[in-house]
This record gives structure tokens, C-alpha cells and sequence, in this order.
């Protein structure tokens, strides 16, 4: 598939919220909006990520089977453009300090 465009950082970063919701996988940009509705886990798990780099969860935590590597595609809106002495933030300490709190809240609620 061509892309549509080069898309910076920045541009990423304002796509943001959940009804408007872009992500960085693998150095293409992806307009998940739409998929918030029917993410089996829910739509917090791409609201998190929302207008951020997301590899890194899509690829070695969340296990996507084939079909939805396939599937992306087609909301590629664009390729991540880099741009000189711009650092894109690595997403998995937010990640890990998600599940951490994740893993707090229930066993909170299973010992009380």
C-alpha cells in the first residue's frame, strides 16, 4: 500500500482522544478511532496510547493475532515522518505503570 503522507510527532500527538484517535505502529500512523468501538478488551487499552507510540504494546504485549496485523492496514492513514533531533517518547514504562496500577486495583478488590 502507498502512503497517504508523512506524518510528524507532533501531528500524532494531537490525535488524542477518543474520538479522534491516531497511534505509531511500526513507523506507520493509524487512525484507530473507529476500532475504540469494538476492541475486545475495551477502549481504554487504545485510549491510553492514543496520539503515541504504540509498538511496543501491539506487537509484544497485547499478541495480536495475524488477522489484525493483516487488518491495520487499512486504517494506515500514513507513514511517521522523522524529523532531526526529535524524540519520540517509548511507551512502555506508561505501559508498565498501567498494569502495575491494574494489578493494585484488583487485588484490592479481591481482599476486601
Amino acid at each position: 500500500m502507498a502512503d497517504k503522507k508523512e506524518i510528524t510527532y507532533q501531528e500524532v500527538a494531537k490525535h488524542n482522544k477518543a474520538d479522534d484517535c491516531w497511534v505509531i505502529i511500526d513507523n506507520g500512523v493509524y487512525n484507530l478511532t473507529e476500532q475504540m468501538k469494538s476492541h475486545p478488551p475495551g477502549p481504554f487499552m487504545i485510549k491510553l496510547f492514543a496520539g503515541k507510540e504504540a509498538t511496543w504494546l501491539f506487537k509484544r504485549v497485547l499478541l495480536h493475532s495475524e488477522k489484525v496485523f493483516k487488518n491495520k492496514e487499512k486504517y494506515r492513514v500514513g507513514t511517521l515522518k522523522r524529523v532531526e533531533g526529535e524524540k519520540i517518547p517509548n511507551n512502555a514504562e506508561l505501559f508498565i505503570t498501567f498494569a502495575v496500577i491494574m494489578l493494585a486495583l484488583l487485588v484490592f478488590f479481591l481482599l476486601k
